[in-house]
Formats: C-alpha cells, sequence, structure tokens
C-alpha cells in the first residue's frame, strides 16, 4: 500500500518545478510549500479500540500547515512537497493488543515522511525527509485518563511533534548559513533546533560551538544529543566543550552516554582522553566500557584492543 501512496505522490511531484531555491550561503530560504497530505490509519481493524482516522487526519494536516509551518498551495504547484503519513494505534496490556480493556497502555506509532523537489535539480530529483515516533501512555489507573481519552491526547502529541520535525527537517535543509545560526540562538521550536544543530555539525560552522553547548541543556532529548554529535564535529579539544559532553556521561540514559562518548572520541586531545579513560576503566556497564574504549582508541589514533 505505501507503494501505491509513493507512486501517487511521485507523480504529483515529477511534473514539471517552479523555480528553484537560493544557495544556502545566499538569501533566506523561502517558507516551504506543502501541496498534498496523505493521512493513511494503518491500524488494522480488529485491533481499533476506538476510529481515530478522522480525526488523525485533521490534526496532522492541521500540525503540518499551523502557524510557523508548511505554507498550504494548490496541487497545481509543481515546486511544492508532497508528506504522507502512516498511523497505527492500540491498547496494549501486558504485551498483548487489546479492544476491551478498562487498564493498560495507550500506544500511537507514526511513521511520516515529506517528498520535496531537491533545489535546482531536475525534476526527478526527490528528497524525502522522514521521522518515526512512538508515544504511549498508561489509562485506567487512579489518576489516569480513560482509554479513549488517552489516546486521543497521545495523537494531538504525536502529530504537532511529526509536524514540527518535518517542517523542521525541510526549513533547515534549504536555510542559509545565517539561517541555521539564528536558529540556534534564537529560540526556534524544537522541530527547527533540533534540525538546526545537526546542520550546524555537517555544514562546519565552528562558530556556534556556544549555542551548541548551551543546547546540551536543554529540555527535548533529540535536540541534546543533535547539540553533541555536532559538538563532537566542531570542537577542536576546548574545555567547555568537552565538559558539556563530558556531563553527559552521567546519568542513568544510555543512549546519552553513546552520543557523548562518540563525540568525545570524535573531539581527541587530553581532557577528552581523560575523561574517556576513566569510563573505561570506572563505568559500572560493560557496553559503555567498550565504546569508551573504543572510542578513547580512535581518538589515541589507533585500533581498539578488545
Amino acid at each position: 500500500m505505501r507503494v501505491l501512496i509513493w507512486i501517487a505522490l511521485a507523480i504529483l511531484l515529477a511534473l514539471p518545478a517552479a523555480c528553484r531555491g537560493d544557495s544556502k550561503e545566499g538569501a533566506s530560504a523561502a517558507q516551504p510549500r506543502l501541496r498534498a497530505v496523505l493521512v493513511s490509519d494503518r491500524t488494522p481493524q480488529d485491533h481499533r479500540p476506538i476510529d481515530l482516522s478522522a480525526r488523525a487526519d485533521r490534526l496532522f494536516r492541521g500540525a503540518l500547515l499551523g502557524p510557523e509551518r508548511f505554507m498550504s498551495t494548490d496541487l497545481e504547484d509543481h515546486g511544492a512537497c508532497a508528506a504522507e503519513i502512516d498511523l497505527m494505534y492500540a491498547w496494549v496490556v501486558n504485551g498483548e493488543v487489546a479492544t476491551r480493556a478498562a487498564a493498560g497502555v495507550a500506544r500511537i506509532a507514526a511513521d511520516a515522511q515529506v517528498h520535496c523537489l531537491v533545489p535546482r535539480g531536475g525534476p526527478e530529483d526527490v528528497e524525502t525527509f522522514r521521522t518515526e515516533l512512538v508515544d504511549e501512555l498508561p489509562y485506567g489507573g487512579p489518576g489516569q485518563p480513560s482509554g479513549a481519552e488517552a489516546l486521543q491526547s497521545l495523537l494531538e502529541r504525536v502529530s504537532e511533534s511529526v509536524g514540527g520535525r518535518l517542517y523542521g527537517q525541510v526549513k533547515m535543509r534549504n536555510a542559509s548559513d545565517v539561517e541555521v545560526r539564528t536558529a540556534l540562538v534564537g529560540g526556534a521550536p524544537v522541530g527547527v533546533l533540533m534540525e538546526a544543530a545537526s546542520e550546524a555539525g555537517e555544514r562546519a560552522l565552528r562558530d556556534v560551538l556556544e549555542p551548541l553547548i548551551a543546547l546540551t541543556n536543554h529540555a527535548d532529548e533529540t535536540v541534546v544529543l543533535r547539540a553533541a554529535s555536532s559538538l563532537g564535529r566542531l570542537s577542536d579539544g576546548d574545555e567547555a566543550s568537552v565538559r558539556a559532553l563530558a556531563k553527559l556521561t552521567s546519568g542513568s540514559d544510555p543512549e546519552r552516554h553513546l552520543v557523548a562518548i562518540q563525540a568525545l572520541g570524535d573531539v581527541g586531545g587530553g581532557l577528552a582522553l581523560k575523561y574517556l579513560d576513566t569510563l573505561t576503566e570506572g563505568h559500572p556497564e560493560a557496553g559503555i566500557r567498550h565504546a569508551a574504549r573504543q572510542a578513547a582508541a580512535r581518538a589515541r589514533g589507533g585500533a581498539s584492543t578488545d
């Protein structure tokens, strides 16, 4: 079914393109435009505790086309993007899908893509931006919502996150370096901020270390991880960057640990190696010790001796 949806979108996108965007160093990128949105409820009928199809269509469209998001345009706007969202949801009890359960966990998964013509490319040159989200919420217990309320709340949360992330990807990919810098320091929405953090590393914008360091304390986990990864690409071993990365190796979140360790290995230098060697010798988790050992070896220009 996804193939059929892609074919429909490809037909829309393959029509002659309108004018293309400017270079990343040029003028500000135009506001991304969206001319087609396909929202598909992939939940099997016999697994649906309630039917969210119509509500999902409305919420995802609103999240994509809301304020500071994509501009809505006509199907005839052949230079605009097109979006597709696949959605599944269920009540889960003891790891099993349930359609009748007074208490359990409401769960939603979304696989969302936006397809856009590549600036200055041919009509067949299409770039795809993608985000996948899974979210859940307990229901039916003391102080908790009902199952239907939990799913509806999750749908609002997931649709808003999907809209922000996809918009951020498209907006920042075609943004100028100045716009990326501005997003990092100007209180941009989370979806834009996480993509700006990635773009800074990919574009080697070495003058944004300070805002990236600040973003390692951001409330959004994806923003934190993207900022840490870019610090690994950009830092030459300065103390502030290394200490910010080292701070992420404390606590109980293994993903933070691994991203920070990878970044410290990329940074290299005496201070980064000091932290990596400490983790290699003293971290209680074998997987973290192994990752730190590999990163330290890479920073020293050698191979791991496991």
